[in-house]
């Protein structure tokens, strides 16, 4: 078997060959802007006021869970302080009553 002593220098197809665009090719040109009464800018901001309103649910649903987890979290934590405390046999584990007793 014969050693060439090179690489293997096959030429790798570019552009157009390759299956994309061709480089001599100039860009794209983008869409002309829509007029403001068209039906379809009409239909796009409309479409856009229902995402928007889409988002701002979804946002207040986001909100509220993480209050919900918030106050989970922490309730959890007070029932397990309460826990601790039983398990270890104190006998006045219950939570601090800051208002005086009625006299």
């Amino acid at each position: 078997m014969a050693d060439t002593g090179g690489e293997d220098r096959r030429e790798q197809p570019t552009g157009a060959e390759a299956g994309g665009r061709p480089t001599n090719a100039e860009p794209p040109v983008p869409p002309l802007p829509l007029r403001p009464n068209s039906p379809r800018a009409l239909r796009e901001a409309e479409e856009d006021r229902v995402r928007q309103r889409q988002n701002i649910i979804a946002a207040i649903i986001v909100v509220g869970l993480l209050a919900a987890c918030y106050w989970l979290i922490n309730a959890m934590a007070d029932a397990q302080k309460m826990e601790m405390c039983l398990f270890a046999h104190h006998s006045n584990c219950g939570p601090l009553d800051p208002a005086p007793p009625p006299q």
